[in-house]
């Protein structure tokens, strides 16, 4: 309309083929995406500004994607972690698995829609950043298990080291 390019998302299949195995007919749609792809740049400097990173679990099947602020926020770079969860878990501080389970395991069982946790993640140069995890069973099986988790990880790192600072200052009053 006004002269910009447009986004579609093209999706088809082949219909019949002549007697050579040669596509005769194509059938598809073309779905104008454009909207969807501005709301995901807002989503992702929202995500940048907010110190967050976003995870998307699919825990039955051990495969996690982060987004790539997620990654940005760890020093590392897009898809330089394999996404299993024992990877990740190489990331948590030691003394903060079992914390972690205890937050998961209700939500995974369908105790609990969601979870909120604190620990701490490894940077890539090797310190640890405070990270409040929190996430939603978005999808689930026929016996209530979490097939689907979505969530974001916060650094609350400044906070809990403004936090330190303040109880530091009260004691010396």
């Amino acid at each position: 309309r006004d002269g910009g390019y447009v986004h579609f998302l093209v999706r088809g299949q082949f219909s019949g083929r002549d007697s050579h195995g040669r596509a005769r007919h194509i059938i598809g749609t073309y779905t104008d995406i454009t909207a969807l792809r501005a709301n995901e740049s807002v989503l992702h400097i929202a995500l940048e500004n907010g110190h967050q990173g976003l995870f998307d679990w699919q825990p039955l099947l051990d495969r996690v994607e982060f987004s790539h602020e997620w990654y940005g926020m760890l020093g590392h770079s897009p898809g330089s972690i394999v996404s299993h969860s024992d990877n990740v878990q190489r990331l948590l501080h030691p003394d903060d698995v079992a914390a972690g389970r205890a937050a998961l395991v209700p939500m995974l069982k369908g105790e609990r829609d969601d979870f909120q946790v604190e620990h701490r993640f490894r940077h890539r140069e090797g310190h640890y950043l405070n990270i409040l995890s929190r996430g939603r069973a978005v999808e689930r099986d026929h016996d209530g298990r979490a097939t689907r988790v979505i969530g974001t990880h916060v650094d609350v790192s400044t906070l809990k080291a403004t936090e330190a600072q303040l109880r530091e200052s009260r004691q010396l009053l």
